[in-house]
């Protein structure tokens, strides 16, 4: 497996999961009832939870064009140049694993 390859199984996985953390919080936070249905005054999330939202929504949203650089470069058959670019992009999700 190629470096770009594995990078983007990690962002993918990494996607996966993050979602877990703000269900989380909206089940400890409300009932099962308003989890469920749309409640009319829901209350207020904590912080950690927005962060958790904003931290699944990240790789959701940088996974497309991610991906398609990545088809591409193994389209091309071209390993060695963007395995430069998908390395910081993998190191940042590293240091935001280690962050949070």
């Amino acid at each position: 497996m190629t470096t770009e390859l594995f990078c983007l199984a990690l962002t993918a996985g990494l996607a996966l999961i993050l979602w877990v953390p703000y269900v989380v919080a909206r089940l400890f936070c409300w009932s099962i009832a308003d989890v469920t249905g749309y409640p009319t005054a829901p209350p207020e999330f904590p912080a950690w939870a927005h962060r958790g939202q904003r931290a699944h929504l990240n790789p959701l949203e940088n996974l497309a064009p991610f991906a398609a650089l990545v088809m591409v470069a193994q389209a091309v058959d071209v390993h060695s140049a963007n395995a430069m670019l998908a390395q910081p992009y993998c190191s940042g999700l590293e240091s935001r694993m280690h962050s949070c």
